[in-house]
């Protein structure tokens, strides 16, 4: 299962293992769900893929808030817990 670590951002420091893997400026919505939250509260971060993950070390994932370019390949939501 690929692994991604989140670089910069409010996520910082975090690591999301995903189903698939993703390429490279790929755009992934990723929302972060609390138990005790309402639906509609629900933050949402989008995160390009940087690299992808290796045999060695997991993938990188960087705040596209923080990227110069805009991203229009955004895929649906992740999910991170």
């Amino acid at each position: 299962m690929p692994e991604y670590h989140f670089i910069d951002g409010p996520l910082a420091g975090q690591t999301l293992a995903s189903s698939e893997p993703h390429t490279e400026g790929e755009v992934l919505a990723i929302e972060v769900v609390d138990m005790d939250q309402h639906p509609d509260q629900i933050p949402r971060f989008d995160y390009y893929v940087e690299s992808g993950p290796d045999q060695c070390r997991p993938g990188r994932l960087r705040h596209s808030a923080l990227h110069p370019e805009p991203r229009t390949d955004r895929v649906g939501p992740s999910t991170a817990a």
